[in-house]
């Protein structure tokens, strides 16, 4: 092999080196690095209404609320779970033969008693905060929240499952015609 073959294969395989080298520790590096704030808080960017009060709020105002919440997120959706999981339960139950209708019934009271109280939780927390803010952003916040949401889960046509006018019954596309009094 001449001299020339040598230094460009020697060339070639330093480049080679180099480049895996790099995706290694870079691939070790992102490893370490803590997920996107976005996703450690997914419901911050989602349809909801506290999703959108939040991002009504000027940045200095998100990064205190995104501050006080973790916590009582996290218990709150433990108690989610768990009240999940109870409602899965009672229909399992329902396959039993007899079916206890009392435990299951039971079951779902606990569930929702469970929910209840995140719910409870959570409501706290927001509420807490945004009490703190001025007067000004907490009245941009409430109407953020009161605003009707849509995208998935938030009813069916204009105006939700209630309809247009808000009203269940209406005629409109969010729930069925009136029935005629007989």
């Amino acid at each position: 092999m001449d001299r020339k073959a040598l230094l460009i294969a020697l060339f070639a395989s330093l480049a080679l080196n180099l480049f895996i080298g790099g995706m290694v520790v870079g691939a070790k590096l992102s490893e370490r690095r803590p997920p996107p704030r976005e996703q450690r808080m997914p419901f911050m960017n989602g349809p909801g209404p506290v999703a959108a009060a939040i991002r009504g709020l000027p940045p200095e105002q998100r990064e205190a609320f995104r501050a006080a919440v973790p916590d009582a997120l996290r218990s709150s959706n433990a108690q989610f779970r768990q009240a999940r999981q109870l409602r899965q339960s009672a229909m399992r139950r329902l396959t039993d033969e007899p079916v206890d209708t009392q435990a299951v019934l039971a079951d779902l009271a606990r569930a929702r008693a469970i929910e209840t109280e995140a719910r409870g939780a959570l409501d706290g927390r927001v509420v807490g905060f945004a009490a703190t803010l001025p007067a000004e952003h907490r009245a941009n916040f409430a109407r953020a929240m009161l605003r009707p949401q849509r995208g998935p889960g938030s009813g069916r046509g204009p105006g939700g499952p209630r309809g247009p006018e808000g009203r269940m019954g209406a005629g409109g596309e969010g729930g069925p015609p009136p029935v005629a009094d007989r």
